[in-house]
């Protein structure tokens, strides 16, 4: 064989390692991008808490007021917005719960179990119904086939 010229085996093996490789990037390509949603999943659920406590908060913080004023119609609208921010929070909880999270309310907001929500994503990120040992056991098979060129 002339130096240059490839048999048709040697064009076959580097044809195949050629899209092995391409698939192996656009594996981790979109491994990337679910991790991407899923940060974006996570701070969703890291506002939706903060905003259940911020209307719980803005709630006291108006009825303290009221308790606190002693003129009708400045406590009467103290009231009224202490019971706007209770509304809007109890919607909040409900909206939350509805949509299969109301086990964060509890542990994260009103038992006051000393837990944040950085220790709910490490328990469920590690919960076996979010690995798939298929693709794991690809990956791993994949890395190790791969020649690089």
């Amino acid at each position: 064989m002339v130096e240059g010229e490839y048999s048709a085996d040697s064009i076959a093996l580097n044809w195949e390692k050629f899209i092995l490789l391409g698939d192996r990037v656009q594996w981790f390509r979109a491994e990337a991008e679910m991790e991407r949603w899923r940060e974006e999943w996570e701070i969703k659920q890291a506002d939706f808490l903060r905003c259940i406590r911020s209307f719980a908060k803005m709630s006291s913080v108006w009825q303290v007021i009221a308790s606190n004023t002693v003129e009708a119609g400045k406590c009467a609208y103290a009231k009224h917005k202490s019971a706007v921010f209770k509304e809007m929070e109890k919607h909040a909880r409900t909206l939350f719960n509805d949509a299969g999270y109301g086990h964060l309310i509890d542990h994260l907001l009103d038992n006051n179990e000393g837990k944040i929500l950085a220790d709910y994503v490490l328990l469920e990120r590690s919960d076996p119904r979010y690995i798939i040992p298929q693709l794991i056991t690809e990956v791993w098979m994949s890395a190790a086939s791969v020649e690089h060129f």
